[in-house]
């Protein structure tokens, strides 16, 4: 069992099981979990997770699941209000889906530290799955 915290809200956070792909939704008032394995967000589309187990990375929308290792990246295009999210391994597609980022930045905001990937989860996880570092911190190797 590992948790995941919501993108979208810090007080919603799930306890997921990976081995049989149990997502169960609480609040930080019913537990407040001593670790967090990754995030993730409901769209439309359905649920986007990406998270650390058994010290690898995965990317996970619904019930396809990626090892997100060094054959595997995440690209993301086009404009919102949709954009085209590919799961690349070996730089052949594996999968393909189109989806609707949920958040948007705020006009004129001068925060030094936000980044369109604060406003778009599959941006989020396409920097992270291009980027050895970002994978470190999430495997808490950094």
């Amino acid at each position: 069992m590992i948790w995941l915290q919501a993108k979208e809200c810090y007080n919603c956070i799930a306890q997921f099981d990976p081995q049989n792909n149990v997502f169960i939704k609480k609040s930080r008032d019913e537990i407040e979990p001593n670790t967090n394995d990754g995030s993730f967000e409901e769209m439309n589309e359905g649920i986007f997770m990406l998270y650390r187990f058994n010290g690898k990375i995965y990317f996970q929308v619904n019930d396809k699941i990626f090892l997100l290792d060094e054959n595997t990246v995440i690209d993301v295009a086009g404009e919102r209000p949709t954009k085209i999210l590919k799961v690349l391994k070996n730089e052949m597609i594996e999968y393909e889906t189109k989806y609707t980022p949920t958040s948007f930045p705020i006009e004129g905001d001068l925060t030094p530290f936000i980044d369109e990937e604060d406003f778009d989860f599959g941006l989020f996880v396409s920097n992270i799955s291009k980027n050895p570092k970002r994978k470190e911190v999430l495997l808490g190797i950094s």
